[in-house]
């Protein structure tokens, strides 16, 4: 029988510095569904590696809603 703990989810945001020349700072997001299995990275908005969080926060924003009154209709 499974323990409600099997159910448990997790995700991690690492914000990491980038190897020189490429300084800049980039954002690894990581999800894990139950508690026996492993870590996976997550791509966002296309990408297939790290995403620079300069990019992250712009594309966030476009995607945001633009006010809370967007649902109350």
């Amino acid at each position: 029988m499974l323990s409600p703990a099997d159910f448990a989810s997790a995700i991690a945001i690492e914000l990491r510095r980038g190897s020189p020349p490429d300084v800049r700072d980039f954002l690894r997001i990581k999800f894990k569904n139950g508690t026996h299995s492993d870590f996976q990275d997550v791509h966002v908005f296309g990408h297939h590696a790290d995403i620079p969080l300069t990019e992250f926060i712009y594309r966030a924003e476009v995607r945001s809603l633009p006010n809370p009154l967007f649902f109350a209709v």
